[in-house]
């Protein structure tokens, strides 16, 4: 399966049309057939799949014997042709992406044949795929026109052409012909320059990979910075937000109001860059309490209010 993005897709749309031909006699030299005893089918004998943005899947109901097809382009020319096969469903495969017509039957208990229409849209290059950067945080945005089988999109970032890493994934929207648009935030990312891609998965596994044309570039902070928590007061739970400018052991800690340790939510050594912290007070008491935070010799301290 392909998916078809707005400036970033494979688009396949399929229309199924009845229309009355002649015996199913498929010889490739010219569209339908020249002889007697034709008869048409009734609406759906002849039902089509889309494999790819070339490639249908015919199926030919009411009948056990022989079946044979052909596909017609635009012209009246058959591009593809099966005479006589066992095999029901059967592939036909045209040249490029374009507007066919399939007809397709069988010769026992009767000659009947019939007719299915397909339209494999041309694939449109990507060109919707766009980010923007707030402080440490990548917002990526994109859209489709329609998705055939599609499951959802794996979110990936490298850092100077290093390994690619998944940082998240989007929920598809399976097989639709509507607009769909897209969002995603890869948050508190650290300084440095980064690309991103999106990996396509269907259903079935298949992928394709859409990159980003342009490079991301993080800032390192130009200092220390600890912000106020929220919400404030809060109940139960609140967050902490803090900046630093270069790799440093960070500590935060929680105390009351004479000054005893109640909590320690972080001790670990941290690369420059934003990050946030949740401190779940479902356990303590409402009252005033303290948050610090140490980073080499930064120290700095603010108040928080849990209020039950």
């Amino acid at each position: 399966m392909k998916i078809t993005f707005i400036l970033l897709t494979i688009a396949i749309s399929l229309v199924i049309t009845s229309i009355q031909f002649s015996e199913p006699s498929f010889n490739g030299s010219s569209p339908g057939c020249s002889g007697s005893g034709c008869h048409s089918f009734s609406d759906g004998d002849v039902s089509v799949a889309l494999i790819d943005s070339i490639t249908v899947e015919v199926t030919v109901s009411g009948t056990s014997s022989r079946v044979g097809g052909e596909l017609v382009d635009i012209g009246g020319n058959v591009v593809d042709v099966i005479n006589s096969t066992t095999s029901n469903p059967f592939t036909l495969t045209a040249p490029a992406p374009g507007y066919y017509v399939i007809n397709a039957g069988y010769d026992n208990p009767q000659r009947d044949w019939d007719s299915a229409a397909v339209n494999l849209i041309v694939p449109v290059e990507l060109s919707g795929f766009i980010a923007s950067v707030n402080e440490n945080d990548v917002t990526l945005n994109w859209q489709t026109a329609t998705e055939l089988n599609n499951s959802g999109f794996d979110v990936e970032r490298t850092e100077a052409n290093n390994e690619w890493e998944k940082v998240g994934f989007v929920t598809g929207n399976g097989t639709t012909t509507e607009i769909n648009s897209y969002t995603f935030t890869d948050k508190d990312v650290p300084a440095g320059t980064y690309n991103y891609r999106i990996k396509q998965i269907d259903y079935d596994g298949t992928f394709e990979y859409f990159e980003l044309e342009q490079l991301i570039s993080i800032s390192s902070p130009d200092e220390i910075t600890l912000l106020q928590n929220y919400p404030n007061p809060f109940n139960p739970s609140t967050t902490i937000k803090f900046v630093i400018h270069k790799k440093s052991n960070v500590i935060i800690t929680i105390f009351n109001t004479i000054g005893e340790d109640v909590l320690t939510l972080v001790n670990e050594e941290k690369i420059a860059g934003s990050y946030e912290v949740n401190f779940d007070a479902a356990g303590f008491t409402s009252g005033i309490y303290f948050y610090k935070l140490q980073a080499g010799n930064f120290v700095e301290t603010k108040k928080m209010i849990l209020m039950k």
